[in-house]
């Protein structure tokens, strides 16, 4: 018989194991996911300017689920997109929208000050920095200025390399604004099971940002959205 305290020691072992499963995913369902999370909010009263997209160099759509707040319990996944050269080498202007890299996320303070059990959001990434921390493992700094009206980075988000309004903007799946506390001391990892498993043996991360990942059939509609088709 389990006793309170047994029971409560359990907790963060099944909430890692929770957010262990969110990373176990496909590419394919994390795409389908994406693809949901993105047509929600592009059939919404308020839309993201297609501006936004064009100005980007990549795109992180997530998905996060709030286990518990006691224990820190957050886990989620999603996709990170890129813009990679494409046609022939050295044209310019010449990008198309990369091969998925599947993420997974813990930690952190998701959730928290919307109140939600879900945080479903899109990050466009505006910088090389910011696709630099959504496609290497680790912790991922915010600012608490990341996600609002874009500005010059304040002399303590330079000094501290962390992301800010100039770096990112983080959409809700519905509407608004995240701002980046939400977001505060999360930690990304890279799903390599699900690269090898899409992409083959071999294939990391990095052949996908140099594009040496074909785009698979199946982001056909994710990307279409992405480039404003709908």
């Amino acid at each position: 018989m389990k006793t309170p305290l047994t029971r409560l020691l359990l907790v963060p072992a099944a909430l890692a194991a929770m957010a262990f499963g969110a990373q176990a995913a496909s590419v394919p369902e994390l795409v389908a996911q994406s693809y949901q999370i993105l047509s929600t909010r592009q059939g919404s009263a308020s839309p993201i300017a297609q501006g936004e997209f064009s100005a980007a160099r990549g795109v992180a759509i997530i998905d996060i689920t709030k286990g518990g707040l006691v224990f820190g319990g957050i886990g989620g996944d999603g996709v990170v997109l890129v813009k990679i050269k494409s046609g022939l080498s050295g044209m310019v202007g010449m990008e198309s929208w990369s091969a998925p890299v599947p993420i997974g996320f813990s930690g952190g303070s998701f959730g928290a000050q919307i109140g939600g059990s879900k945080t479903q959001a899109i990050v466009i990434l505006l910088s090389d920095n910011a696709v630099r921390r959504f496609t290497n493992p680790g912790k991922i700094g915010w600012s608490a200025s990341a996600g609002g009206t874009a500005g010059a980075d304040s002399k303590a988000e330079k000094e501290g390399g962390l992301l800010s309004d100039v770096d990112v903007k983080i959409y809700q799946s519905t509407e608004g604004l995240y701002g980046g506390a939400v977001f505060g001391g999360a930690s990304l990892s890279i799903n390599d099971k699900a690269i090898a498993e899409s992409y083959g043996p071999g294939k990391f991360v990095r052949d996908i940002l140099e594009g040496k990942v074909a785009t698979p059939a199946y982001t056909e509609s994710l990307v279409s959205l992405l480039n404003g088709k709908r």
